[in-house]
Parts: structure tokens; sequence; C-alpha cells
């Protein structure tokens, strides 16, 4: 679900770069935003981020802000309209 919120997302933005946190994902997702729910969330994130496809922007006390940008790989399949397992697998390898 983060994926496929996150691929909306993409091909929804007309600039380069789309900034997001945990709790705006679990909107568009349409999940609710329980502190537990959003931890889940976070780490789908940051094992993205671990795999190049995400920066983290920001960490404050108000959470981590992190921004993909249309250099990413993600970024690129998104905007192609590649159907949401594939962008699963991307996000997982």
């Amino acid at each position: 679900m983060v994926v496929a919120a996150l691929a909306k997302m993409i091909r929804s933005t007309k600039g380069t770069m789309l900034t997001f946190n945990a709790k705006k994902i679990a909107v568009i997702a349409g999940l609710p935003t329980h502190p537990v729910v959003l931890t889940l969330i976070k780490e789908v994130i940051e094992q993205m981020r671990a795999r190049g496809l995400v920066r983290r922007i920001s960490k404050s006390s108000h959470g981590v802000k992190y921004a993909i940008t249309r250099d990413s790989p993600f970024w690129l399949l998104a905007k192609a309209g590649e159907k949401t397992p594939m962008l699963e697998v991307i996000a997982r390898d």
C-alpha cells in the first residue's frame, strides 16, 4: 500500500521533486494515522531509502520528511505508469 500510494503521488505531481512524510502516505493510502501504522509506513520508507530510492530531507520533533526526485528509478517507473507489483519488487530488491 505504501508503494502504491507513493506511485500515485508521483503520477499526480507536476514538479521534479515530491516531499512527504509517513502521515501523508497513510492519508493517501486510506490507512488510519495511528502511531503503530505510521511506524510501519516509516519502516517501508526507510527500506526504500537504504536502496537509494528515497532521500531523507529533515528530521525534527515533528517527524521525518522524505523526498523523491525524478532521478530515482522508482520515480521513472511510476511516471511511466508501471504497475504496482513491479514497483513493489523494485522497492524490495
